[in-house]
């Protein structure tokens, strides 16, 4: 639990940064908090890759097209386009789940290879 302080502390402030941004007028409060909640996220990613906890692999690929397809959603979402852009944001937010998913067997289990 003590190495992975900051993926846990990084998901509390990702749960309370949305919650803030959807809950109240403090908008840029919310949005502190997803920012400092994502940047704690990647940190833990990245300090396993230079340990050598985690091997990079074809994973990589359904995070970077699940952040590719969510920000593309929100961009609609905030243009006012006539488009539904939760067709973009759902699927995006699924890769992501699955580069998740697939992280977490690589590292608790170092043999595993990504599908």
């Amino acid at each position: 639990m003590r190495k992975k302080w900051p993926l846990f502390l990084g998901i509390l402030l990702l749960t309370i940064g949305i919650i803030f941004r959807a809950a109240t007028d403090y908008s840029f409060l919310g949005l502190t908090f997803i920012k400092v909640g994502v940047a704690l996220k990647a940190y833990y990613i990245i300090d396993k890759i230079f340990k050598g906890e985690y091997k990079v692999g074809m994973e990589m690929l359904y995070l970077l097209f699940g952040l590719i397809l969510f920000f593309t959603g929100l961009y609609f979402k905030n243009t006012g386009a006539d488009f539904n852009p939760y067709l973009l944001m759902a699927p995006g937010i699924g890769l992501k789940v699955v580069f998740i998913i697939i992280f977490i067997r690589k590292t608790r289990n170092p043999k595993a290879e990504s599908k």
